[in-house]
């Protein structure tokens, strides 16, 4: 079955917006996890359109402040908006003009709360004079940049002391990503988080995607670890699974979270699905590393940003929280991490 985009929109998106999401909505969102993309900024010679990514299409194509604006307009036309946000983490960007590009966007868009990529030769007195010049709240560190880059990378491998000397001094957010097979249910990951949270009470740690999370299993391993952190904050961004929020709002209360979106990754149409440990990455159309329907065959989903805040809407109702509480989750708890409020 084939249908325009203006069609599906209309027919299956729109809908989910319009029944299941709007009427729970507060008026205000800070998605605080959010991509600013220019094609001009990656190294000469790439092609982002042939890099292997999980989602090819929004990382080729540029994501500015404008085309973000337009997404919130037709995703969430009821809402204001305000976004954490920062370039993409590869190292075939220039991430020195990125950042500096993303330190300008934010001095002329007020709602727009910028974060550096640290590379881990950054060192302390260097990353220190940036984040003083460029208005920065916190650092995006990645593995991607760790030396080797393997199945087995540790946290300090690219979030580094130096990176960590900064964040604590200046009460700066770091957006984590964490690594290896077994996402937060590698014991390492549980350990790395657990010191950083206790040698630098003073940083803001928010551990990405519940700790890449798509099922509940991976952060039930850590949570008692990590329960009670003060300093510690979990962020939703790709999350699709009710379970795994409902783990996080048990055990650290409602502060704890804080909506993400991963855009422009999340404008894909799919979901994750989590089958014995192993998550899966479902997706409308193909893309590398995902599963995808038969030729011919057509999967009605709607976009992956939908299907977080469905999750998320359904985790809080289970646990019967109040409209002020998603107040909390969708805006206030960002806010309160950079002293906004």
């Amino acid at each position: 079955m084939r249908i325009t985009e203006a069609e599906h929109f209309r027919h299956i998106d729109e809908p989910v917006y319009r029944q299941e999401l709007a009427p729970f909505l507060p008026k205000r969102i800070l998605d605080a996890h959010v991509h600013l993309i220019r094609r001009c900024d990656f190294l000469p010679g790439v092609d982002p359109r042939k890099l292997r990514t999980t989602a090819p299409e929004p990382i080729a194509t540029s994501f500015t402040p404008r085309h973000l604006a337009a997404t919130m307009r037709h995703l969430f036309p009821s809402q204001t908006w305000e976004a954490f946000v920062f370039h993409t983490p590869y190292t075939v960007v220039d991430i020195e003009r990125g950042n500096s590009w993303i330190a300008s966007l934010a001095r002329r868009h007020r709602h727009l709360h910028p974060l550096m990529i640290v590379k881990p030769e950054m060192r302390a007195k260097e990353l220190d004079a940036e984040v003083e010049a460029g208005g920065f709240v916190g650092f995006k560190p990645y593995l991607s940049f760790a030396r080797p880059h393997t199945g087995e990378t540790r946290i300090g491998d690219f979030l580094t002391r130096d990176h960590l000397e900064v964040a604590a001094s200046r009460g700066l957010v770091v957006i984590l990503h964490i690594p290896r097979r077994q996402r937060a249910a590698d014991p390492a990951n549980v350990r790395d988080v657990a010191r950083i949270c206790e040698r630098y009470p003073t940083l803001k740690l928010v551990v990405a995607h519940c700790g890449r999370s798509y099922g509940p299993y991976y952060i039930e391993q850590a949570i008692g670890t990590w329960k009670g952190f003060p300093n510690l904050c979990f962020d939703v961004s790709a999350v699709d699974d009710p379970e795994t929020i409902e783990v996080v709002l048990e055990h650290e209360g409602h502060r704890r979270l804080i909506y993400g979106s991963d855009l422009p990754v999340t404008l894909l149409r799919g979901r994750h699905l989590c089958v014995n440990r192993h998550c899966f990455f479902l997706t409308e159309r193909p893309c590398p590393n995902s599963v995808s329907p038969p030729k011919g065959a057509w999967f009605p989903m709607t976009f992956m940003v939908y299907e977080t805040v469905r999750a998320v809407l359904r985790a809080c109702r289970k646990r019967g929280l109040s409209r002020e509480a998603l107040d909390d989750i969708f805006y206030r708890n960002a806010l309160r991490l950079i002293g906004a409020e």
